[in-house]
C-alpha cells in the first residue's frame, strides 16, 4: 500500500498544504488498504511500475463513490486512462451503477477541469471543494461502452 501512498504524496501533498487540508498518511493507508480487502482498487501497471490507480466506496445501491483516483504526472497518456476507464466502465455495467460521486480539493484545478470534461456537475461545494455527481445515462454508458470492449 506504501507505493499508492507514494504516488497520492507525489500527485496531492503540495495541493492539500496548498488548501489547508495535509494528507493523513494512516487514513489514507486504512483507506487504501479497505478498498484492496473489498475488491475496489483498481490499478494500471506497467513493467510492474504502478501508473495509476482508483478505489471506489459503495454510498447505496446504485451511487458509489470515487475516493482516490489518481495517475502519476509522467504517465498522464490515453493508454493509461484507457486502462483505467475501461475497469470503471465494467464496474459500472455489473453493478448497475447509475450515479458516481467524487470530491475534488478546489485549487486542483487539473482535477476540476477533468471532472468537467468526463460530464460531472458539481452538486455542493464548499470553501474547501467541490462534490461532483455524473449520473450513468445512455450517453455517458455510449461514450464508455467501446472501453469495456477494449480492455476485455
Amino acid at each position: 500500500m506504501n507505493e499508492y501512498l507514494k504516488l497520492d504524496l507525489l500527485t496531492l501533498e503540495q495541493l492539500s498544504k496548498d488548501a489547508g487540508k495535509p494528507i493523513d498518511e494512516a487514513l489514507y493507508l486504512q483507506s487504501l488498504h479497505k478498498a484492496d480487502q473489498d475488491g475496489l482498487l483498481f490499478e494500471c501497471r506497467k513493467q510492474g511500475m504502478l501508473q495509476g490507480y482508483f478505489t471506489l466506496r459503495k454510498l447505496e445501491e446504485s451511487t458509489w463513490f470515487i475516493p482516490m483516483f489518481v495517475v502519476h504526472p509522467q504517465h498522464r497518456n490515453k493508454v493509461v486512462f484507457t486502462s483505467l476507464f475501461s475497469q470503471l466502465a465494467r464496474f459500472i455495467s455489473k453493478h448497475s451503477i447509475q450515479k458516481l460521486v467524487s470530491n475534488v480539493l478546489r485549487n486542483n484545478t487539473l482535477s476540476v477541469n477533468f471532472h468537467q470534461r468526463l460530464g460531472f456537475a458539481v452538486t455542493r461545494e464548499n470553501g474547501l471543494g467541490y462534490e461532483f455527481q455524473l449520473i450513468i445515462n445512455n450517453k455517458v454508458l455510449s461514450q464508455w461502452k467501446h472501453l469495456e470492449k477494449d480492455r476485455e
